[in-house]
């Protein structure tokens, strides 16, 4: 399909437009006054086209039955290379200058073997992954820096040969040669960046985190930062004013942005969200502190946040929501999940229990029952049947969530600063649910997802009638003093 996919698009429907020739080129037609002999003369066309296509796709189809009972050619299933104890030497390893045929060096085993290890599948040419360790032994200046480089990250060998050239010196550029060093050598992760997408985003962040120093060690810690969207505030003024509610309200919140941009020494340009994290905010500094607690919002873009300050607004209103945002700012991180819904059906859990102002009471001196929406309608739907009355869920809230796990799941996954499982993105898909769920998630129900809610449920802990509880009683230290004369011999 994908080779004979436009063959089969010009034969139902094609574009090629001739000029007109005469009629007896064409073969018998029938003359038409009204349309001419273009008409007739594209559906002459169109006749041979389809002729074409239909004996094309017979000859496709008899080659993939010949085909389907054969084996494959030997090349295209060819045996990764043995062990470095049995390896032969490659000959077709060439000099550079002269064309002739050269040793490999013998530093290079060690990392082909790591390499081959990880990567047992990969079938690229021995000389050219020899090619692209001389390069980055070549760039660090030492074959040990080459080979400890490809043994904490051996992907660099997968990457063309000058790619993490041009990164390390995007690097050097924004964070000097020694930062840069230290850095790559800490996390090589960087290196398999796009060096023209870190070209822009590297003096956007310089613009938001002000120091060299500080943008290393964010880097260190989220790697995905060196490729985000870049804009400037003119760009982002449209979401500014959608979250602002009208131009003068926008300007007057980004104006003090706008003047720390202006001081800066960097190209002016910025994270795309960079403006509507201000916005919705409310100001400069609760946007860096919003920041520096999930700095991974800023490889989001400004409209991604919008549908759910528009869901806590509608429940909160402006001031509201904007305190909520500022105690859990990882409320306006996608993830794979879906937000929007989680806050929704938390507002109705907990307004199903406490009446629509506690709930909201609640909810902004905790905001982070909104990121176990699904959840926490579950659990506690589970616990009024098992408590028997709204009421007594609503007496002993504080209980059931100790009891069926959330608060647990809340203080050691969901308030985590992101990402909570490392830089390291998954090989399949986005996943239909969150990468860690809670025992009240439909996902880990027992009789499955659309089964009733089950998950953890703890008993209270029977008291023992026999035992006493103990008094503590307060004396003085004058009282606790004994008389050693008064005491007995013994005793004494």
């Amino acid at each position: 399909s994908r080779h004979f996919g436009p063959i089969f698009a010009c034969a139902v429907r094609p574009k090629i437009m001739l000029d007109p020739i005469p009629a007896r080129a064409m073969g018998p037609t029938r003359r038409d006054p009204a349309a001419g002999l273009v008409r007739y003369q594209r559906l002459y066309v169109q006749r041979r086209m389809r002729a074409v296509a239909v004996a094309v796709s017979a000859l496709t189809l008899a080659v993939m039955l010949t085909w389907s009972g054969k084996e494959l050619p030997k090349a295209n299933l060819r045996e990764p290379p043995g062990p470095v104890a049995l390896r032969p030497k490659t000959k077709l390893l060439k000099d550079a200058w002269t064309n002739l045929p050269r040793a490999p060096p013998d530093e290079v085993y060690s990392s082909l073997d790591m390499f081959q290890r990880t990567f047992p599948e990969d079938v690229t040419e021995e000389q050219v992954l020899i090619r692209r360790w001389e390069d980055v032994a070549q760039l660090f200046g030492s074959t040990d820096a080459a080979n400890e480089l490809v043994r904490k990250d051996p992907t660099l060998l997968r990457l063309p040969r000058g790619k993490p050239r041009h990164v390390f010196n995007q690097l050097c550029l924004y964070l000097g040669p020694q930062v840069a060093r230290a850095l790559v050598f800490k996390n090589p992760f960087l290196l398999t960046k796009r060096a023209t997408t870190a070209q822009t985003s590297l003096p956007a962040l310089l613009n938001v985190f002000g120091t060299r120093r500080r943008l290393a060690e964010i880097l260190l810690k989220f790697p995905g930062l060196a490729h985000i969207p870049i804009g400037d505030f003119y760009k982002g003024m449209p979401d500014m004013i959608a979250v602002a509610g009208n131009p003068e309200k926008a300007l007057e919140v980004a104006t003090p942005a706008m003047d720390r941009l202006r001081r800066s020494p960097q190209k002016k340009v910025i994270p795309e969200c960079y403006p509507a994290l201000i916005a919705i905010f409310g100001g400069l500094e609760p946007a860096h502190r919003a920041i520096e607690a999930q700095p991974l919002l800023l490889k989001y873009y400004g409209d991604a946040f919008m549908r759910k300050v528009l869901e806590l607004r509608k429940i909160f209103g402006k001031d509201g929501a904007q305190n909520v945002l500022r105690k859990a700012p990882y409320l306006l991180m996608t993830e794979d999940q879906r937000k929007v819904r989680k806050i929704r059906l938390a507002y109705q859990a907990m307004e199903h229990l406490f009446g629509e102002d506690e709930a909201k009471r609640r909810l902004s001196e905790q905001p982070e029952l909104f990121a176990i929406g699904i959840p926490l309608q579950r659990a506690l739907k589970f616990a009024e049947r098992k408590l028997g009355s709204p009421e007594e869920v609503a007496k002993n809230f504080e209980g059931v969530m100790q009891r069926t796990g959330l608060q647990e799941h809340i203080d050691t996954w969901e308030v985590k600063q992101r990402p909570r499982h490392g830089y390291w993105t998954r090989a399949a898909g986005p996943l239909p649910y969150a990468p860690n769920p809670c025992s009240w998630s439909p996902y880990r129900n027992p009789g499955g997802p659309s089964a009733p809610a089950r998950g953890q449920w703890d008993e209270l802990p029977e008291e023992d009638p026999d035992v006493v509880e103990a008094e503590f009683v307060e004396s003085d230290d004058e009282d606790e003093k004994v008389d050693a004369d008064s005491m007995p011999a013994s005793a004494a």
